[in-house]
């Protein structure tokens, strides 16, 4: 018997407000078999108020793609020393998929809920999958994090952004 797998939007939404009584406020909905498929394709649902460390993925040919599904996601690009370089929103009334190649420091971040398809074309390995950016907070840090968080949803194009754990 064929297995399709499908998500309705009630889940999704439920899956959103779960995320938000965590303190990562976000849950993958994962739809691979295993982690180590490839292409990992998960539905990454994050409550308002989720910080993702900036990080990039340094192995060639390493990409993320995200495709919008519901509400809003503001994307943050940066350089190698903190400064946003472009920032824009995933919406379904505008841009609604961004491709992020290798090497290249980013996060992702929501005022009100969202979530977004994310395809990458590699195979999730806790050691080697991510560079977390030196100049910002671990996700651990909850004080470090709070406040970098509020500078990122403020900061614009151009404006260093860093802030270092203690």
């Amino acid at each position: 018997m064929i297995q399709i797998k499908k998500i309705s939007i009630d889940n999704i939404q439920s899956t959103i407000k779960q995320a938000s009584e965590l303190g990562k406020k976000r849950i993958p909905l994962l739809l691979n078999k295993s982690i180590d498929e490839i292409p990992q394709t998960f539905i990454n649902c994050l409550s308002k108020d989720a910080y993702i460390r900036p990080h990039k993925h340094p192995n060639k040919y390493q990409l993320e793609q995200f495709s919008i599904i519901c509400g809003e996601a503001t994307v943050l690009i940066f350089d190698d020393i903190g400064t946003i370089i472009d920032r824009f929103i995933l919406s379904p009334k505008d841009i609604v998929l961004a491709e992020i190649p290798y090497n290249i420091y980013h996060t992702v971040f929501t005022d009100t809920g969202c979530a977004f398809l994310e395809i990458r074309n590699h195979a999730y390995n806790q050691n080697t999958d991510k560079e977390h950016a030196i100049w910002s907070p671990s996700e651990d840090d909850i004080l470090a994090s709070s406040i970098y968080y509020n500078q990122l949803i403020k900061a614009e194009n151009g404006e260093l952004c860093v802030i270092k754990s203690k």
